[in-house]
């Protein structure tokens, strides 16, 4: 009995017990949650009728790009029990990679606010099209993106890439990729990585491998006939007049989809995120106006993580931007919603401008002001396809670990130096954060 009670308190005491947490607490929810609803019926019972082959072809050509993906779904939704292991899996992968990619191995205190963090994406979003369906075509994407950036960061330190990692990681590149916001994204942060570690004379032959290997996934996609068609018989069911809209039209649609999606409903990643940044630049900072900058987009966040009841008349006109937010046609915009898009909008400004200011004129800071736009413009991909207001909260998946990331990478490199008492405080804060997500998804489940 001593003996297990010894080896429990190691384990507590171990840097890694905050993903423990994260592993019983993900567990837990998986327990209540199956296969069943939306596309999982579809995908569990592809293969009873049909080869693997027979069924990939078909789907190629008529319907979607993502067959690697799809050939891991159509297998895995077959067995309950083991998309539920699988999908633990892959929550714990993603945690682990952006712990290794902030660089917090071995921060008890980072590692408990990646994990938190994790507890407090609202994880509803991940069933709305079929739990099953929705996760393995967006959080194991997600969780081999964050693994496949891995050896960039062993780059960036000045280590070699090993040859096992090296193949993990392009496979992973792969698989990732394989889903059109993913390779969106990974193209366009790669290029930037490399560009980067070109400059400095650190690039390594399988990191740009990984690059092109996302380029090719991302050429696959735009000249698969079955995107094609599936866009053409999207717009006929959900957007008739999709096809009057011109590029700046979907654009700004995109761009009203996003901006509501963060400040219209309660967004507690982007809470994260701004107040870790507020804080970073009030201790570097004695400026007021640089203060003044980080808190306009910590206040609006916290302001939109209040209960609407509190704030009727203000942020509802932002929401009906995203159904009469184009600017050719439909209903007039009033001078409210304008208003309403414009400081939504500078709070964005103002979160990349105080990133700048926090981090300076670093090759770090412009990284990750970058980082910000392509993981807003990953949600505002959905403004460029006719399935804008029927898609679901789910296409923003990037859009929200990025906060996560952005906010930790704060944390690990302002805010590690807290006393105890303030440190504490604020795990605390995000805990209650985490616990009233969980507690939302936990109602969306019974319900």
């Amino acid at each position: 009995m001593r003996r297990l009670a010894r080896v429990a308190k190691r384990a507590y005491a171990s840097d890694y017990f905050p993903y423990f947490v994260l592993l019983v607490t993900m567990a837990v929810l998986h327990c209540f949650i199956g296969l069943g609803q939306g596309d999982d019926g579809f995908f569990s019972g592809a293969l009873d009728r049909q080869g693997i082959a027979d069924y990939l072809q078909l789907r190629y050509s008529r319907w979607t790009s993502r067959i690697l993906i799809e050939a891991v779904m159509v297998t895995v939704l077959r067995s309950a029990l083991l998309w539920r292991v699988l999908d633990v899996a892959a929550l714990l992968t993603l945690a682990l990679s952006l712990s290794r990619l902030i660089g917090a191995r071995r921060s008890r205190t980072t590692n408990y606010l990646v994990c938190l963090g994790f507890m407090m994406y609202p994880f509803a979003h991940l069933s709305s099209a079929g739990w099953g369906a929705t996760t393995v075509n967006y959080l194991w994407p997600g969780a081999a993106c964050a693994f496949a950036l891995i050896p960039y960061k062993k780059a960036v330190e000045g280590e070699r890439v090993g040859a096992k990692l090296g193949a993990a990681a392009l496979a992973a590149t792969l698989f990732a990729a394989n889903a059109e916001q993913f390779a969106f994204f990974l193209v366009c942060l790669m290029a930037a990585l490399n560009a980067c570690l070109i400059s400095r004379g650190k690039t390594q032959p399988v990191l740009l491998l990984q690059f092109f290997a996302a380029a090719a996934m991302a050429v696959f996609a735009l000249t698969c006939p079955g995107n094609a068609n599936r866009i053409a018989e999207e717009t006929a069911r959900w957007f008739p007049g999709f096809g009057m809209l011109g590029f700046l039209d979907r654009a700004y649609l995109g761009a009203a989809q996003t901006v509501a999606y963060i400040f219209a409903t309660p967004n507690r990643l982007f809470l994260l995120f701004c107040g870790a940044l507020f804080v970073s630049a009030w201790r570097k900072h004695e400026s007021v106006t640089v203060r003044c900058v980080a808190a306009l987009p910590f206040v609006y966040s916290v302001f939109a993580n209040v209960p609407a009841n509190l704030y009727r008349g203000v942020l509802p006109e932002l929401q009906r931007l995203t159904t009469f937010g184009l600017p050719s046609g439909g209903e007039a915009l009033s001078a409210t919603r304008y208003a309403v898009m414009f400081i939504a909008m500078l709070s964005l400004c103002f979160a990349g401008i105080s990133l700048i200011n926090v981090y300076g004129k670093t090759k770090k800071g412009a990284l990750f002001v970058f980082l910000l736009l392509i993981g807003l413009a990953a949600g505002a991909m959905t403004g460029f396809l006719p399935t804008a207001y029927a898609s679901g909260l789910r296409t923003y998946f990037i859009t929200d670990m990025v906060f996560l990331f952005l906010g930790c990478s704060l944390v690990e490199d302002f805010l590690s130096g807290l006393a105890p008492v303030p440190r504490r405080l604020l795990l605390a804060a995000v805990a209650v954060l985490a616990a009233l997500s969980l507690h939302q998804t936990f109602l969306v489940i019974a319900a």
